[in-house]
This record gives structure tokens, sequence and C-alpha cells, in this order.
């Protein structure tokens, strides 16, 4: 929470240096729970009012720290290969992301593509810790497998450094080579975003693409998200520009006699 805007909840990250001091505030960009479920307002809900209070800078926060240049990210950020750009445009050479991924098996694995993904086209370190463990109550001594761990370092080349290979407690060691970090994104050769064009699909960041922005603009305690109708009217205009084909309710007769043929 934040006194400036009372009555708001962020999912939050924090930095904080050797000494114990607050070095910044993170704010989750990017929430898988727009419909509603959980209360956190998100910058972009509240964005004329967020960025008039903290300015630009404020959405990507990087602290220049004697162990590299240091930023967060909080879980579905890693969904959005906008966020760890924003914080790599920033400097950031090691993006610290508190995550909680209860999926297990091949339905972790795109999450963890994405990942290595953004740690490679960003070239920056990835440290991803994750949950691992629940208890049922508060006096169990036994711990469930719903939260899995894996804790995991990727390299700045989208390589896997080292991992927690399940869920409890344990020290992972690891090792971060800032002096190779700054000579790849140094080599046009090894640092892919010096290719980057973005003006090319900067239309494609218009106000009528993704989400809207200052949906939460009004009163804090009325969450416009509740429903998911936002997700659900853009959806519809995708299908009216001919972006996207609606599903069809059933089958067509060929397809029913296609289908037939194959079994």
């Amino acid at each position: 929470m934040h006194p400036k805007l009372p009555g708001r909840v962020f999912n939050s990250a924090f930095l904080i240096d050797d000494q114990g001091n607050h070095v910044h505030t993170y704010r989750k960009n990017q929430c898988a729970d727009v419909w509603g479920l959980l209360p956190d307002t998100t910058p972009g809900s509240i964005l004329d009012e967020y960025l008039d209070l903290f300015g630009y800078d404020a959405l990507f926060p990087v602290a220049d720290t004697p162990i590299g240049k240091l930023a967060n990210m909080v879980c579905f950020d890693n969904m959005s290969p906008e966020v760890a750009g924003g914080l790599r445009r920033q400097g950031a050479e090691v993006i610290l992301h508190s995550t909680s991924e209860p999926h297990g098996g091949e339905g972790r694995r795109a999450w963890d593509n994405a990942r290595r993904t953004r740690a490679m086209e960003n070239c920056a370190y990835m440290l991803s810790a994750m949950d691992g463990g629940e208890y049922k109550s508060y006096d169990s001594e036994h711990m469930t497998f719903f939260r899995r761990g894996h804790t995991r370092l990727v390299n700045f080349d989208g390589s896997l450094q080292g991992t927690v290979d399940g869920p409890g407690p344990v020290l992972l060691r690891a090792h971060i080579d800032l002096g190779a970090l700054r000579r790849s994104r140094a080599n046009p050769r090894t640092n892919f975003q010096l290719w980057n064009d973005p003006s090319v699909y900067a239309d494609h960041y218009s106000a009528d693409m993704g989400f809207p922005s200052n949906m939460w603009a009004g009163d804090p305690y009325d969450n416009p998200y509740i429903g998911a109708q936002a997700m659900i009217d853009r959806i519809e205009s995708y299908v009216e520009q001919g972006i996207y084909t609606p599903p069809t309710s059933q089958l067509s007769t060929e397809t029913k006699s296609r289908t037939s043929d194959v079994m």
C-alpha cells in the first residue's frame, strides 16, 4: 500500500540492501487476477494518476549496486515480454523474479520456456525464486507438494545454470559473471536487442489493442475487473476487426464426416 493511494493494494516486490535499507519497490505490471479474484491494483489500471505521482521510471525501477544493476518483477510479468524489456531498457542486468507457480509437469514448461526466453532476448540473468511447499495447517508437520519449488537461475544466454529440484528449504549456489554479461551486451552477435526496431510495430500498441489503461481510475472499492467483462469485450472487438476467428458452436456436417472417416 502507499499513503498517496489510499484504499489500493499492489502486488509488490522490494529490493533491500545488505544494510537493511529499502532501495526500491516494484509494483507488478501484469496481473493474472484481472477477473477480480484478487483486489490488487496494477500501475496500468490507474496509469494517469500513477504517472502523475511517481513518474514513468517508477514502472520499471532498477538499482545500480556493487553486485550489478538489479531489478524486480513478479510472477505473471514473465508472460509479457514488455515487462522484462522495460527493465532491460533501464539497464537491468539481473532480474529478480519472485513467482508462485503451482502447476507442474508440462503445465510448467511454457512458463519456463518464457523465463529462459526473457533472459536470452534481454541479455540478462533471470533469478526466479519459487515458493516450495505448503503446510495444510499452522500445526502441521507435513508439507504438501502443491507448491513444488524449482527455484532457478537462468544465464543471460537463456541456458539454465542451476535449479532446486523440489519443494522445501535448500541452499542454491550460483555464479553471476557481470564481466561476461557486459561483453555479450557489447557484441552485436550475441545482443539480439540491438537489432530490435520497435517503430515497425508501434501501431500494435495503440489504444484499441491490448488491455485498456486507467480502468480502475474510480472508486478503489469498486473493482471493474470482476467477471472479466473488459477481457470479454476486447475479445469481441478482435472478432469484429477480423483479428480473431470465433469458435464454432458445433462441428459442420463436412467436418463430422471427415472425423468419422479418420475414426
